[in-house]
Formats: structure tokens, C-alpha cells, sequence
């Protein structure tokens, strides 16, 4: 072998100065270990100086790193060097706590290599520590969240079926508690009616007339209360669906009023499909279309109409009228629960066919808008994601 020159050698000890010097400036501690009793430090980087030491505490032996190591990591890191000295592999990595010199505790993360002579024998051991103290502070901080998110989850959870459970008995009693005397109250009134009319002058007869009607708008105001607390409870069928037979199937229920009204209904070409909750659907095609179909009853040529365009990755549906509209700074009133813009003996409803409309879109992802003008119609759009 070619014996190094002088020249080789300095450019060797200029190359180790030149990365010793890379790492005492660096974040990392490096650290060097004889194979011998007691592991001696054979060297060490000045970034020691960052736990509270000097590098010659270990150099001179007054202090063990061993010693530094936390008493519950101390028997895993035995066990391991020791696997490591005898089998291998000689690349691995430890995470441990050591001691400071001001008696607090920082992890380590320490990748340690092994060199071995001709006969496999471990000579000195190399480790590249690094504080990662404030790494596993937040990691304990993350847990702590996550364990404390699971039980605020867990409460709310319970919360939630408490209130569906209560929601659930609401909806029964007002299904059977409510509903019988209000059958009572116009049952009575009809029979009221039809046996004593010849009794009765024209006032009672008015009154009668009237207790019948507000009975029969609180059985209404009843079923759209249900409808609208059972939306929650309903279990989404995200499926495709036939879009014009689904416009088809919701015009066919107002065919009736449709016709006897002479109401001009266009449909203009639909998407054959559309990505979406079958029943949800149908639910908010059926009251738009009867909103549309009541707020054009004084239109001298009503016309409601029906169209669909694609926006992004969306498809919005269009059911405008040439109805009295309304001023836009109501936009977002019409469409919570028993608000209503006008007077009940003008237009009649219960005030929550809209709001039905946006909670079953809510919960099919999609939203729903509208563009009026009194006394020149609505155009109501709902998108729905695909």
C-alpha cells in the first residue's frame, strides 16, 4: 500500500477540522465511545454545553453517560446495545431520556452506528443525538386533546340521543296527543253543521266555518312540524336517479291544480341522472313546485318553469314562477321555519315549506338560493353535488 504524503495527511486533518466544526455548530451532539470497561467518551461535540456539560466531564470520566440515562429507559437500552453489539444490525436508532446538569429531563433521539475490526468485534460506538424534547411535548399534547376530543365526542354523542330520544317522543305525542282533539274539534263542528244549520244564523255558521278551517291549518301545521323534525332522522340513499321522471312523478301530484288552473308548466331538457337522495329530492321539488303553484294564484297567465344547468361539479335545478316575488332583502327570512312575508288569508301554508326545502338539501350536501323581484316572479336554484 502507497504510504500517505504529508499533503494527504493535512488535507485529511483539514477535512476532519472542517467537520468537526460543521458539528459543534449544529443542533446535534455527536458522540464517540470506546469498546472498552465503562464505555469511555472518546469524544464529544461542544453541543453537550446545550443539557448544562462541558465535553471534558466526559472526557476526564467524571461523568457517565450511562448514568445520565432516565431509570425506566435504562433496561431497554441495555437490552438493546446489547442485541446490537452481538447480532446486529449496526445502524439503529433509540429514543431515551437523559438528565440535564439543572436536574430537568429532555428526550434524545440518538442514531447509533457500530465499527467493527477484521474479526467482527465491536471497537467504538457512534451516536448523533438530537433534543427532541419539544417534539414529544406536543405529541403528550395531541394525545391528551385526542383523548380529551374522544370524550367530549362521547358526551355529545349521548347528548344527541338524548335529544333524538326526545325528539322521538315529541313527535309521538304530537302525532297522537295532539292530533285526536283536533279531529274532535272539526268532526263536532261538521256535525254542528250538518244537523243544527237550520238552528244556526249566519254568524254561527261563520264561526263554525272558521273553527273547521283553523282546526283543519293546524292538522297542517302538524304534519309539516313531523316532516320537518323526521328530516334529521331519515337515513341518506345517495343513489342515481332518474332526474325528469323525477320532475315527472312531482308534477303529476299537482296535475289537478295544474289543469283546472290553466297553469303553463315548461320543462326544459334535464340531466337524464343525477347523484343524489331519491326522497330528499322528491321533497324539495314538491315544495318549490307548490310554493311556485300558491304565490302564482293572481297571475293572469301563470307559468312555472323547470330547467337545470351544470356549474363545476355541481348540477343546479331552476323552478321559476311569474309570481308576485318578493324583495330580496328578505332572501334569507323565507327560508326559516313559520317566517312568511305575507298574510295568511292571502296565500295559506304553515310557513315551513321552504325551511324543509333547506334542511333536506343541508343534509344532501347541497344548498339552495333564490332571485325575486315583487311583482315580477322567483327563480329558486338548487345545487346538488355529483
Amino acid at each position: 500500500m502507497e504510504k500517505p504524503t504529508d499533503a494527504s495527511a493535512a488535507c485529511s486533518a483539514t477535512d476532519a477540522a472542517r467537520i468537526t466544526a460543521l458539528i459543534n455548530r449544529s443542533p446535534v451532539v455527536a458522540v464517540e465511545w470506546r469498546n472498552l470497561p465503562g464505555w469511555p467518551v472518546a469524544f464529544v461535540s461542544d453541543g453537550i454545553a446545550q443539557w448544562g456539560y462541558d465535553r471534558d466531564d466526559f472526557l476526564s470520566g467524571r461523568i457517565r453517560y450511562a448514568d445520565l440515562i432516565h431509570a425506566d429507559d435504562r433496561p431497554r437500552i441495555e437490552h438493546d446495545v446489547a442485541e446490537h453489539l452481538a447480532n446486529g444490525p449496526d445502524d439503529y436508532r433509540q429514543e431515551y431520556r437523559i438528565r440535564t446538569a439543572a436536574g430537568t429531563w429532555v428526550w434524545l433521539d440518538d442514531r447509533t452506528w457500530l465499527t467493527r475490526n477484521e474479526r467482527g468485534e465491536v471497537t467504538d460506538i457512534h451516536g448523533v443525538l438530537l433534543d427532541i424534547t419539544a417534539t414529544k411535548a406536543a405529541e403528550a399534547e395531541v394525545r391528551r386533546l385526542n383523548a380529551t376530543l374522544e370524550d367530549r365526542v362521547a358526551e355529545r354523542t349521548a347528548q344527541l340521543q338524548a335529544a333524538n330520544q326526545e325528539l322521538r317522543s315529541f313527535s309521538y305525542t304530537v302525532s297522537h296527543d295532539l292530533k285526536a282533539p283536533l279531529r274532535g274539534i272539526e268532526g263536532y263542528s261538521q256535525l254542528l253543521l250538518e244537523q243544527y244549520r237550520d238552528r244556526l244564523d249566519e254568524d254561527g255558521r261563520h264561526f263554525l266555518t272558521s273553527i273547521s278551517r283553523g282546526a283543519l291549518h293546524m292538522h297542517e301545521l302538524i304534519e309539516d312540524l313531523l316532516a320537518y323534525s323526521r328530516i334529521e332522522r331519515q337515513a341518506l340513499d345517495v343513489r342515481s336517479v332518474a332526474l325528469p321522471a323525477a320532475v315527472r312523478g312531482v308534477l303529476d301530484g299537482f296535475a289537478h291544480e295544474i289543469q283546472t288552473r290553466g297553469v303553463e308548466v315548461v320543462v326544459e331538457e334535464l340531466p337524464p341522472q343525477v347523484r343524489t337522495d331519491p326522497s330528499g329530492l322528491t321533497l324539495v321539488l314538491r315544495n318549490l313546485v307548490s310554493n311556485a303553484l300558491k304565490f302564482t294564484r293572481d297571475t293572469p297567465a301563470p307559468r312555472i318553469t323547470i330547467s337545470a344547468y351544470r356549474h363545476d361539479r355541481h348540477i343546479v335545478l331552476t323552478v321559476a314562477d311569474n309570481g308576485v316575488g318578493f324583495d330580496m332583502k328578505y332572501h334569507d327570512r323565507i327560508f326559516e321555519i313559520f317566517q312568511r312575508l305575507h298574510r295568511a288569508e292571502d296565500y295559506p301554508g304553515t310557513g315551513i315549506g321552504l325551511a324543509l326545502v333547506r334542511k333536506a338539501l343541508q343534509r344532501m350536501g347541497g344548498t339552495v338560493w333564490a332571485i325575486s323581484e315583487p311583482g315580477r316572479g322567483a327563480t329558486f336554484h338548487v345545487e346538488l353535488r355529483q
